[in-house]
C-alpha cells in the first residue's frame, strides 16, 4: 500500500471514498497500537507480516520519556513517513498512567492560546492546558537508543523530519487515545513548519522553506478534544475532509470534552443496553459539564468523523465496558485487522490500592492549588 495514493480522498463521496477510508483505517490503527509496545519491540512488530501493515514499514526514530512516546516509521520502498504518537499508558501501576490522566488528560479547565504562529482569522484559537503540556512534551522528546538511522539519537522530532523528508513524500500523523488528541496538535504544527506558504489546500499540500514539497495525512483514533471551536476551525481550514477522525460508536473517549459528549458519557450503555454508570461518576461528569459552562469553555472536535458501530462486550461493570470499547484491539477488530499484542487488555476495574493512589494524587493536587491561591491573595 502506497500512502501517497491514499492522501487525497476521491472527489466522489460514494463507493470510492468508502474504499479509501476502509484501506487506511486498519493500517494506521495497527501503527498506533504498536506504539503501546515496549520500545525495543517496535521494530519487530513493524516487521510482522500478519498485521495489517504486512511488514512493509521500518523503524527510523523513537522519542520517549516517562510520560510520552512517539516514533517515525517509513514505508519500505517509498519516501513516505508516518509519525505515530502513543496514547495514555495502560498499566494502572505505572507513573506514566497517572501523569497522562491527571496532568494531561484532566487539565481541561484552563486554556492557552495555540502556542505556534497561526493565520490571522484563528489568532484567538485556544487549546486546553493539558493539550499544551502534551504538545510541549512531544516537541522536547529526543531520539533514544532505539533510533536505527545514522542521524544522532539525540535529535528532536523536528530536526529528524527536517533532515529526512523528501520531495513528494507523504507524512502521515496518527495515534490512539491521547495520541489521537495529539494528532490534532502535531498535524497543523507540521503543516505550518513544512507546508505553509506553498500550495496549501484541503489535503495539506505545500512547499517547505527548503523547497521540498510534501503532503500531510492526519488520521486519529479515539481521541478526546484538544481545543475550542476556533481551534477546530483552524485545523479544518488546513485539512478539510482529509483529516480522518476515527471512532468506535461505543467509545467514551471521543465524546470528551465537549458538553454534548459528556452528557452522552453520563448516560452511556445503560440501563437497557448495558452496564450503568455509577452515581458518583455520573455526578462527576455533571460537575465537569457545569464547570466548563461556567468558565465559558466550549471544546469542539476537528476533522471528518468516521464512526464504526461498536458491539457491547456483555461485561457487568461500566468501567470494564468503557475500557473495552476504548482498547486498541477493539478498534482493530472493528476494522477486520489482526490484533496487536502490544499491551494487556485493561478490562478489569482498578484495585482498591489503585483507587487510593488516585485519590491521594488528586488530594495532593488540590492542596497545591489551594496553596497557590493563598499565595496569589497575599501578593
Amino acid at each position: 500500500m502506497n500512502l501517497s495514493n491514499l492522501l487525497r480522498p476521491p472527489v466522489d463521496e460514494g463507493e470510492a471514498r468508502l474504499t479509501w477510508v476502509g484501506a487506511i483505517k486498519p493500517v494506521f490503527m495497527t501503527l498506533a497500537a504498536i506504539a503501546y509496545a515496549s520500545p525495543h519491540l517496535i521494530a519487530k512488530k513493524l516487521s510482522e507480516p500478519s498485521y495489517a501493515t504486512k511488514g512493509h514499514f521500518k523503524l527510523l526514530w523513537v522519542g520517549q520519556n516517562v510520560d510520552n512516546l512517539m516514533y517515525i516509521t517509513q514505508q519500505i520502498g517509498s519516501n513516505d513517513l508516518v509519525l505515530v504518537i502513543r496514547g495514555t499508558a495502560t498499566k494502572w501501576d505505572t507513573d506514566a498512567f497517572w501523569y497522562d490522566w491527571l496532568v494531561e488528560d484532566f487539565e481541561q479547565f484552563r486554556t492557552v492560546l495555540v502556542p505556534w504562529i497561526v493565520p490571522e482569522p484563528y489568532k484567538t484559537a485556544r487549546i486546553s492546558h493539558g493539550a499544551y503540556e502534551q504538545w510541549n512534551n512531544l516537541l522536547n522528546l529526543k531520539g533514544n537508543d532505539y533510533t536505527v538511522t545514522p542521524t544522532s539519537p539525540s535529535c528532536t522530532l523536528l530536526d529528524f523530519l527536517s533532515a529526512h523528508l523528501k520531495n513528494g513524500a507523504v507524512l502521515g500523523v496518527t495515534g490512539h487515545s491521547a495520541g489521537g488528541t495529539a494528532v490534532s496538535l502535531m498535524a497543523p504544527l507540521l503543516y505550518e513548519k513544512f507546508c505553509r506558504g506553498g500550495g496549501g489546500g484541503d489535503g495539506g499540500d505545500g512547499s517547505s522553506g527548503s523547497g521540498v514539497s510534501i503532503a500531510i495525512l492526519p488520521v486519529s483514533f479515539a481521541g478526546p478534544t484538544a481545543g475550542d471551536a476556533a481551534f477546530a476551525s483552524y485545523v479544518n481550514s488546513i485539512f478539510g475532509k482529509s483529516f480522518l477522525r476515527c471512532a468506535n460508536s461505543l467509545d467514551v473517549a471521543p465524546h470528551v470534552w465537549t458538553i454534548e459528549g459528556l452528557d452522552w458519557v453520563a448516560e452511556s450503555y445503560g440501563p437497557e443496553k448495558g452496564p450503568v454508570i455509577d452515581n458518583l461518576l455520573h455526578l462527576v461528569f455533571d460537575g465537569v459539564c457545569g464547570l466548563l459552562e461556567l468558565e465559558g469553555i466550549n471544546y469542539v472536535q476537528p476533522g471528518n468523523l468516521i464512526e464504526d458501530t461498536g458491539t457491547l462486550s456483555q461485561v457487568t461493570h461500566w468501567y470494564q465496558e468503557a475500557v473495552y470499547q476504548h482498547h486498541p484491539n477493539t478498534y482493530l477488530t472493528l476494522y477486520g485487522a489482526h490484533i496487536v499484542s502490544a499491551h494487556r487488555l485493561v478490562g478489569t476495574p482498578p484495585t482498591e490500592a489503585d483507587l487510593l493512589r488516585r485519590r491521594a494524587v488528586k488530594a495532593a493536587r488540590r492542596a497545591v492549588d489551594k496553596v497557590e491561591d493563598g499565595l496569589d491573595q497575599l501578593k
